[in-house]
């Protein structure tokens, strides 16, 4: 009751175990006991978690921006496929919603909000410290967790890409010890909850009658049913529902993950295998994913430690008209060296390799066959091909150093970090378009067979570099982890803008006091937990537009090729505006 007092009927040799949020679990031993009293002590364990605040990492109760964090055990109680689904409902300030529900939804993530009206709201993700463009192909089972920059004081360090919120993920590492293998599966399934109640063929007949009167189309009406006294032939006729017939199929998901951990105090290692297979309950609506993820940590000397991680991924989706193929690889390596006590230096390098195929077929009804294919062909199906590459390359280059040794108190604490980056972004798109396939082909026919139509396209795409140079730095300060000062500033300069326009400043401050470590709060103690008041200020930026979205003008060579095939070159060249500047 809320004195405490409790009742339990339990075996003479049981053990109690008593818990509270916030406070130290206790387990006590029965032991033919007929009465226990428990006083439960602070945990101030959630306080010094590490989260990560950006090329680097913070104890909790010392950051001075808004962040929030959810841990690897929340997101694997979740028998969900993408660590985006298990985010859902987790944090305050980020709303995640479906855009649509295809098996490849495209999910949307908002950090407080939207912050542009004509451009990308998307958060920035960084996986293990490389910018990727979604988590979704990520499963939750190979995640540490996930911690959110929301205010601009604490994603003012990402600068130009920041403005959105930054979404940080860090993969599982192997630990020390004993090699541990675990195995995880689950299966599921589903089907629509609810469904609309629809007309029989009669009751259809009749309301189309009646809707014929209305509209003065009785013509029409006994063009297509018959006469209106004939009307009784449809009452054993069989109705097509296609809410049924679209989504009546009961969808199941099989996923399962395999991982194998452990090391030395030299040589640790991380391994997982997870493959994801769910049918959707839209008819030939499938997904199926295989994820490989390795982390390799190793210190050969006492003040030299070498990382190295490869991440694998492959999608496969089957949509009605359309297939896709998802490949991307990631590979990303850094030694960090502690050149004198405290001061360290860190090298970190990655590539990533994204591969996207759709193959898109459109039937003799649709939008695309009757309003942009030729006469010979409006009536026959069509397809398109299209093959996407993006290739990106990272450079950091840290180093940081704290100042406890100058301080005897150990009251005082004070980290300085100054860091470099670069990273380059190549994108090439190459889409071929055929036209007027035999009538009775199938989608699969057109993809296998794609010779038996007529070359309408080829359009290869070749957009210029996306370059992204900077310089940043930070100040962390506090005093006895209760008067606490950040500062950070970062400039970066994007291609993406003209001459005069391309370089960035990104400043921000917070100052913070944890009002609940104050004297006068020691009565408080037993029911607060933690309270900071906290006031920050900064700038950062959005420069989520495409690469070459800033020429006004494209210098285009259409060149006709034989068979009525069109090859679209890639500008060569561009004309820049030089208003376009930092959002």
């Amino acid at each position: 009751n809320l004195d405490g007092n409790f009742s339990l009927k339990v075996p003479a040799n049981a053990t109690v175990v008593i818990s509270y949020i916030g406070m130290k679990t206790q387990e006590i031993a029965i032991k033919g006991k007929s009465k226990i009293d428990v006083t439960l002590s602070d945990d101030a364990k959630a306080l010094d978690e590490v989260v990560v605040i950006g090329y680097g990492t913070a104890k909790r109760k010392d950051i001075t921006g808004s962040v929030a964090s959810v841990n690897s055990e929340t997101l694997a109680a979740i028998p969900v496929a993408s660590a985006t689904e298990a985010l859902q409902g987790k944090m305050a300030g980020v709303q995640i919603t479906t855009t649509e529900g295809s098996p490849d939804a495209q999910m949307s993530i908002r950090v407080r909000g939207g912050g542009s009206i004509t451009q990308s709201n998307e958060p920035l993700f960084i996986v293990d410290g490389f910018p990727v463009e979604s988590i979704s192909d990520i499963p939750p089972t190979d995640i540490e967790s996930i911690d959110v920059l929301k205010d601009a004081s604490s994603t003012a360090i990402y600068g130009a890409r920041g403005a959105n919120g930054v979404i940080i993920v860090t993969t599982k590492s192997g630990k020390e010890g004993k090699v541990s293998v675990s195995y995880n599966a689950y299966y599921a399934w589903k089907k629509v909850a609810k469904t609309l109640d629809v007309l029989s063929a009669s009751d259809y007949t009749k309301w189309q009658y009646e809707l014929a009167q209305l509209t003065n189309k009785n013509d029409d009406y006994i063009k297509y049913f018959g006469n209106y006294q004939d009307l009784d032939m449809y009452d054993n006729v069989a109705t097509n529902d296609w809410q049924d017939l679209t989504f009546g199929r009961t969808g199941h998901s099989f996923n399962h993950n395999l991982s194998i951990n452990g090391g030395s105090d030299k040589f640790k290692y991380s391994f997982s295998y997870s493959h994801i297979d769910d049918k959707a309950i839209m008819q030939m609506s499938d997904y199926a994913r295989d994820n490989l993820n390795l982390k390799l940590n190793h210190k050969p000397l006492k003040n030299v430690s070498l990382d190295f991680s490869a991440r694998f991924s492959k999608t496969k989706i089957r949509d009605n008209d359309t297939r896709k193929e998802r490949i991307n690889y990631n590979l990303a390596g850094s030694i960090t060296w502690e050149i004198i006590k405290d001061l360290k230096l860190k090298a970190e390098v990655g590539y990533d390799d994204y591969r996207n195929n759709a193959d898109r077929y459109y039937g003799v009804t649709t939008y695309y066959v009757r309003n942009n294919v030729d006469d010979e062909d409006k009536s026959k199906p069509a397809i398109s091909f299209t093959r996407g590459t993006r290739t990106a390359f990272r450079s950091t280059n840290t180093l940081s150093y704290d100042f406890k040794k100058f301080f005897k108190n150990n009251k005082n604490h004070l980290n300085l970090l100054a860091g470099q980056e670069y990273i380059v972004t190549r994108e090439r798109e190459l889409r071929n378009v055929v036209h007027g396939f035999p009538t009775e082909y199938t989608a699969d026919d057109c993809i296998n067979y794609s010779t038996k139509g007529n070359p309408y396209e080829v359009t290869n795409y070749g957009y210029p570099d996306d370059v992204l140079f900077s310089f940043f730095g930070r100040a962390n300060y506090d005093f006895d982890s209760k008067y606490l000062f950040s500062a950070t500033f970062r400039a970066d300069g994007s291609s993406k803008f003209a001459k005069g326009n391309q370089w960035g400043f990104f400043p921000s401050a917070a100052v913070a006091w944890r009002i609940s470590s104050e004297s006068f709060m020691e009565n408080t103690k037993n029911w607060l937990d933690d309270l900071k008041l906290r006031f920050s200020y900064g700038t950062a930026g959005n420069n989520n537009i495409p690469s070459g979205q800033i020429s006004q003008l494209y210098e285009l060579n259409k060149t006709p090729w034989i068979n009525g095939v069109n090859s679209y070159i890639a500008p060569s060249k561009y004309m820049a505006n030089s208003d376009l500047t930092w959002e």
